[in-house]
C-alpha cells in the first residue's frame, strides 16, 4: 500500500512538472494567468479611483434669470456629482446637447419663476434625464431630488420667518421626522468597492474556466492524451490533479495579489481579515476548475466546450446577484444561479468582508463551493474515456 501511494505521488509530480513547463514555455498561459488579471485590476481601479462618477455634465435653461433661479443653479452646481457645463437660451439647444451625449441631463426653469414662487402659485422646474446611462441617471436624479427638497424647505423657511414665526417651530414642521441613514458594509457608498470586489474575481473565474478547457482539449488536439494517461498509469484522478494543480496555485497567487491590492492598499472593507477571503478565493478557484471539468466531460471537444464555457462563465456575472438581486429573478433563474461558483463566492464575500459575520453563517456558501469538486470527481470517467479514444 505505501509503495502504491509513493508510485502515484511520483506520477503526480511528473505530470505536475510537465504542466509547469507547458506554462513557462508558452507565453499565452502567463498572459491569461498573470498579466490579464493584473491589467484588469489596474484598469478598473484607475477607472474608478474616485469611487463614484464626479462632475457629470448637465445643461441649464434659465428663462427667468432671477436671483432665485441663479441660486438654485449654484446649489445644483455645488453637488459633487453634478457639473453645470452649459447654459443655453432654449430647449432645442439643450435637447441637442443631450442627444449628442455632451450632457447627461438638462434643467429648465420657466419664465416668471421667482414671481410665481413668491405668489404661492407653485411654479414647475422641469428636469430631463438621459435614461440610457443608468448610473449617471441615478446620481443626477438623486442630486435633483435633494435640490428640490432643500429649495422648497428654504423658500418655506424664509416666507414663514417673514411672518414672524420662530425658526425652531418652522424646522419642526418642515421635517417632523429626522431620518438617520447608515450605509452598512459600504458606508462611503463607493461604487468601486461594490463593483471591483466581485467583477475582478469574476474575470479570474472566466479565465480559469477557459484555461481549463483549453489545456484539456489541447491534449486531444495534439494527440498527446494517451501519453499523458500512461504517465499516470491510466489513473485519471492522478492525471487530472497533477495537470490542474499548477493552474490552481498560480491563479490563487494572482487572486491573492488582487485581494492584497483591494483590501490592504486600497483599504476596501474586509471585516473578517484578508486570510479568510483568500481561503474563500481558493475554494472558488477549485470550484471553477471543477465546473469546467464537468462541462468538458459532457462535450469533450475543445471548440464546443470552449464556446459553452465562455457563455456560462460570462452569464455568471449576471447570475451572481451583485448587479441584480437573485431574489427578484424568475424562480427558474433563482435555481440556476446556484449552479455558478461566483454566486457562492459573492455570498461568502458579503458575509465576511462587508457584514463581518461569523463563519458559521457562511457554511452554505462554503459547502456549495466544496460541492463543485466533489461533483467534478464524477467527470473523471467520461474524460478518461475521451482521452483513451482520442486517436481513434
Amino acid at each position: 500500500m505505501p509503495s502504491m501511494i509513493k508510485t502515484r505521488f511520483n506520477d503526480f509530480l511528473k505530470i505536475f512538472y510537465r504542466e509547469l513547463k507547458e506554462i513557462v514555455f508558452h507565453p499565452k498561459y502567463l498572459f491569461l494567468i498573470v498579466l490579464f488579471p493584473l491589467f484588469s485590476t489596474f484598469l478598473f481601479l484607475t477607472m474608478m479611483q474616485n469611487g463614484l462618477p464626479q462632475a457629470l455634465p448637465i445643461a441649464v435653461i434659465d428663462q427667468d434669470n432671477s436671483a432665485t433661479s441663479r441660486r438654485i443653479i449654484r446649489q445644483l452646481d455645488n453637488y459633487k456629482q453634478t457639473d453645470v457645463t452649459a447654459r443655453v437660451p432654449n430647449f432645442q439647444e439643450a435637447q441637442e446637447l443631450l442627444k449628442k451625449g455632451d450632457v447627461y441631463a438638462m434643467l429648465s426653469i420657466p419664465p416668471k419663476f421667482e414671481q410665481e414662487l413668491l405668489s404661492f402659485r407653485q411654479p414647475t422646474i422641469t428636469y430631463y434625464l438621459n435614461g440610457a446611462f443608468i448610473v449617471a441617471n441615478s446620481l443626477l436624479f438623486k442630486d435633483q431630488k435633494t435640490l428640490s427638497i432643500v429649495s422648497n424647505a428654504a423658500v418655506n423657511l424664509e416666507l414663514r420667518k417673514a411672518k414672524g414665526e420662530r425658526e425652531e417651530q418652522i424646522m419642526a414642521d418642515l421635517q417632523p421626522i429626522y431620518i438617520d441613514t447608515h450605509a452598512l458594509g459600504n458606508p462611503l457608498i463607493n461604487y468601486a468597492i461594490y463593483l471591483c470586489s466581485i467583477i475582478l474575481p469574476g474575470i479570474v473565474g472566466i479565465l480559469i474556466m477557459l484555461t481549463t478547457q483549453y489545456t484539456l482539449g489541447n491534449e486531444i488536439k495534439r494527440e498527446s492524451c494517451k501519453r499523458l494517461l500512461s504517465m499516470a498509469r491510466n489513473n485519471i484522478r492522478t492525471m487530472l490533479s497533477g495537470k490542474m494543480l499548477p493552474y490552481t496555485l498560480l491563479y490563487w497567487l494572482v487572486l491573492s495579489c488582487i485581494d492584497v491590492i483591494l483590501y490592504k492598499f486600497m483599504e476596501y472593507p474586509c471585516q473578517n481579515g484578508l486570510l479568510t477571503i483568500m481561503i474563500g478565493g481558493l475554494l472558488y478557484i477549485v470550484a471553477c476548475q471543477s465546473l469546467s471539468l464537468i462541462i468538458f466531460s459532457l462535450f469533450p471537444s475543445m471548440q464546443i466546450s470552449l464556446s459553452i464555457t465562455a457563455l456560462i462563465s460570462v452569464l455568471s456575472l449576471s447570475m451572481s446577484g451583485f448587479t441584480f438581486p437573485v431574489s427578484e429573478m424568475n424562480p427558474l433563474l433563482q435555481t440556476m444561479a446556484e449552479l455558478f461558483p461566483l454566486r457562492h463566492y459573492f455570498l461568502f464575500y458579503v458575509d465576511n468582508c462587508l457584514n463581518g459575520v461569523s463563519l458559521q453563517y457562511s457554511w452554505q456558501s462554503v459547502a456549495a463551493l466544496i460541492g463543485f469538486p466533489l461533483l467534478g470527481l464524477l467527470a473523471s470517467i467520461p474524460i478518461k474515456n475521451a482521452y483513451q479514444n482520442c486517436n481513434k
